[in-house]
């Protein structure tokens, strides 16, 4: 996965962002982010796999679909030239993107076919939709592959399988 390199320009964390990225490292990348909303989570998030791509990408991002055209409009403020993909019903799988990002409806039926690849980092958007371990969604939330990062909203956070 090429590095992201951050141009001049980026848009600038303000402090308590920034110390929100430094703990997702310091707690190597396994965090529950649950600030209040407007907070910037999504920066934050965002801003940790750009500057340490190398460890934590590729990237799944599962979502509510209100939320899937926010994060891909998102991501090239954060971190350009990111590659982003949004899975919609069945588009293939796109190798060699830095995010992809999926509803947490369509990852209910898709997660045999992401549970295959290797991501390095998935972000759980809402991760309440999950339900706390009773439900389809969380059961086939858990499932997938994440080798170093599971950054998670709300009240969730992925199990290392």
């Amino acid at each position: 996965m090429p590095p992201l390199k951050a141009p001049s320009l980026l848009p600038e964390l303000r402090p308590f962002q920034r110390e929100g990225v430094d703990f997702l490292a310091k707690h190597n990348w396994r965090v529950i982010l649950a600030d209040a909303p407007g907070l910037g989570k999504t920066a934050q998030a965002i801003t940790a796999v750009r500057e340490n791509a190398a460890v934590l990408c590729p990237a799944l991002i599962i979502a509510p679909s209100s939320m899937l055209i926010g994060w891909a409009r998102e991501i090239p403020k954060w971190a350009p030239p990111a590659k982003v993909v949004i899975l919609q019903g069945n588009d293939p799988l796109v190798v060699g993107t830095h995010f992809t990002i999926i509803s947490w409806d369509l990852l209910a039926r898709r997660v045999e076919e992401l549970s295959q690849r290797k991501w390095r980092c998935i972000i759980a958007d809402e991760a309440h939709y999950a339900k706390g371990g009773e439900t389809t969604k969380d059961r086939k939330s858990t499932r997938l592959n994440s080798s170093h990062a599971n950054i998670s909203y709300a009240v969730f956070c992925l199990k290392k399988k």
